[in-house]
């Protein structure tokens, strides 16, 4: 009995002893953040703004007396005018085939710089065959046969384009019989990012799986393909398909459609494309704040800003409708 009530005692005195103790993490210290995308149908622009702490519910502060200038195979192109809010333009498209350069002076911290490759569009060919029984969906074959072009890296996304469950019937039937679409039923049009899927093992597994049922791979769009792959082939080919249900393939109505997203990327934009898809993938919780991931860690997308953060990356891409039993191709 004496024991018990000795071991109460003690119990009671550590529990009147707890004392919660705070831990200082370590001091936030913001850094100018610039992002910029080159694409050569687009003017050379950049924004800049100081990053800010993840409890920091205010909008981000934008850098509005920097001194930004561009150059193009380190051949300076000229200074870049403040448009308004952070953002800076200078009225020059880029070209294919180039280097571009930003450089940004930031007073009373500095110059942040960064630099990517534009790469060239390829030449192409994507053939889509009839419904194959053994795809998802009975979804057609699609085959893409490119001409590589230098210092690339090659990224494929399906879109779709097709008429919500929720339309009413009047909608429907305007879609079966190939009429146009009134402003209406317009609005129960519904885009969507399709995945990919491929029984070629030519794509980069960080954002895909294999459906042992199906025997095939599925990646969520976008899907990337090896660079190793590509390299070992002058004229790489490859087919795909995609996983869900995506526009009617055989409606006589232009509304409801798939269209194929072929992007060549230069190698700060692949990585910054990579890791950014990736920390999407590996995330705790959905955007519907549901539990996704209990495993999930946090990621961060990467960054080829030099004394700052943020992304300057170069993509070229283009969008090719794609209708069963048909060829399209660009020389």
């Amino acid at each position: 009995m004496r024991t018990t009530l000795f071991f109460i005692f003690l119990l009671l005195i550590n529990i009147a002893c707890t004392k919660i103790l705070e831990i200082p993490g370590p001091i936030f210290k913001p850094k100018p953040v610039l992002v910029g995308v080159l694409h050569p149908d687009s003017s050379l622009s950049v924004r800049l703004f100081m990053s800010r702490e993840a409890k920091d519910t205010s909008g981000y502060k934008p850098i509005t007396s920097s001194t930004v200038t561009f150059s193009e195979d380190n051949i300076a192109l000229g200074k870049a005018v403040h448009a308004g809010d952070g953002f800076y333009v200078l009225t020059v498209e880029p070209k294919e085939g180039h280097t571009y350069k930003v450089q940004a002076e930031i007073p009373t911290y500095g110059i942040v710089e960064a630099e990517d490759f534009l790469p060239a569009f390829p030449s192409y060919t994507v053939t889509v065959g009839d419904r194959n029984s053994l795809n998802a969906n009975s979804n057609p074959d699609i085959t893409l046969q490119f001409k590589k072009t230098d210092k690339a890296y090659y990224w494929i996304g399906i879109n779709a384009t097709k008429l919500s469950h929720r339309a009413p019937q009047e909608c429907r039937n305007i879609i079966s019989t190939g009429g146009a679409l009134n402003s209406e039923c317009k609005k129960y049009l519904e885009k969507e990012s399709n995945y990919v899927s491929s029984r070629s093992a030519v794509f980069d597994m960080f954002n895909g799986s294999f459906d042992e049922l199906h025997s095939y791979y599925s990646f969520s769009s976008l899907a990337r393909l090896l660079p190793e792959f590509v390299k070992d082939y002058q004229q790489p080919e490859v087919t795909f398909s995609l996983t869900n249900q995506g526009g009617s393939w055989t409606s006589p109505s232009s509304a409801e459609e798939n269209v194929l997203e072929l992007t060549v990327a230069g190698l700060a934009f692949d990585q910054y494309l990579k890791t950014s898809l990736f920390s999407l993938e590996n995330q705790l919780v959905d955007s519907q704040g549901k539990l996704q991931n209990p495993f999930a860690e946090p990621t961060s997308a990467s960054s080829n800003v030099k004394n700052g953060l943020g992304i300057f990356g170069a993509r070229n891409g283009k969008y090719i409708l794609l209708k069963l039993n048909s060829t399209s191709s660009k020389n």
